[in-house]
């Protein structure tokens, strides 16, 4: 996640009230990169990897498991996300109630950590072929 002005990622909101079988989400936010840079406000959403919202504030949560996220120059958010990085709709008291503590199981993926993963994408981000312009080697 790269210069993201006023908010990282939002949402995650119950989609089917009254439907019991469609009525959850489930996200697993795992191993991002988050980079603050001149477009990104400053304050606390420098350092805020989800804003989760409600449908209402009583159930209309989604249930997150997020973990091993990086946020550059935020040494407290990266060694624990929950620290910091989670920003829920109507406060920080609605946290243990969308908080799982372990990932929801899916579909194997090939996942690297957010390391790898930025490096990953510096490689051949922009203007790369066959050669790096000036305005993408300097950035």
């Amino acid at each position: 996640m790269y210069n993201w002005g006023y908010n990282s990622t939002y949402g995650g909101e119950k989609e089917q009230p009254g439907k019991e079988n469609l009525n959850f989400a489930v996200i697993n936010m795992v191993a991002n990169y988050y980079k603050p840079v001149p477009a990104t406000r400053p304050g606390e959403v420098t350092h805020r990897i989800v804003n989760p919202n409600s449908r209402n504030l009583a159930d209309g949560f989604a249930k997150w498991y997020i973990a091993d996220n990086v946020v550059d120059r935020n040494a407290a958010v990266t060694a624990n996300n929950w620290n910091g990085g989670v920003h829920p709709q109507g406060g920080s008291s609605y946290i243990e109630g969308l908080k799982l503590q372990h990932p929801f199981d899916t579909i194997p993926i090939s996942q690297q950590t957010a390391e790898e993963a930025y490096h990953s994408v510096l490689e051949s981000v922009g203007a790369s072929l066959p050669k790096r312009d000036a305005v993408d080697a300097r950035i």
